[in-house]
């Protein structure tokens, strides 16, 4: 019988914004001790899903096709606060790149995966975390502590990256989606 991961396709900043991030979240730590998310690798997340393992190999085929996309921009925004869940995170403009790939990730999980569509987690607000808080006197704390710093950058985003666990693991496998130049 096929084991199931849990996959997470995500964007991740290039240096030097991906070291800063973990600054900040080293900053985070220091400040507020160790919480949920405070220690996890800095990345936008595009999908979440969970898949038998036997059919990763489609999966990998086509998802290929993101490597017909252009490379893109995103810009962080700063800091923000997501009330509900308790997080801190840094804000990224919503572009229509990322939307669609969104749209083409849905697409290829209905189509080419035959997948139900409410099996698929993707993200309506593109963001960082720096960590959840243990309690919303933690949340506005910490967003006060950062607000200070005004933190806005642009990046270049030149690959996606499949990353997957088996539940309550660590993530334990990359799959790395270049992107092609942009045409200018």
């Amino acid at each position: 019988m096929a084991e199931t991961k849990i996959y997470n396709l995500r964007i991740v900043p290039p240096s030097p914004v991906y070291e800063e991030v973990l600054a900040f979240k080293d900053s985070f730590i220091k400040t507020f001790g160790k919480q949920t998310y405070s220690k996890s690798k800095p990345h936008i997340t595009l999908a979440q899903f969970q898949m038998h393992t036997e059919n990763e190999p489609y999966l990998l085929q086509y998802l290929s096709e993101f490597s017909n996309l252009e490379k893109f921009k995103m810009q962080i925004e700063g800091f923000y606060t997501f009330i509900s869940s308790k997080a801190l995170i840094l804000k990224v403009s919503d572009s229509e790149n990322f939307s669609n790939l969104i749209k083409q990730m849905k697409v290829i999980w209905v189509r080419d995966l035959h997948r139900k569509p409410n099996t698929l987690i993707t993200s309506n607000t593109p963001h960082i975390t720096i960590s959840k808080t243990k309690n919303l006197d933690m949340l506005q704390k910490s967003l006060e502590f950062f607000k200070s710093e005004a933190y806005v950058k642009t990046f270049n985003v030149d690959h996606l990256l499949l990353v997957s666990r088996y539940d309550y693991k660590t993530w334990d496998s990359e799959y790395r989606i270049d992107l092609t130049a942009l045409n200018d």
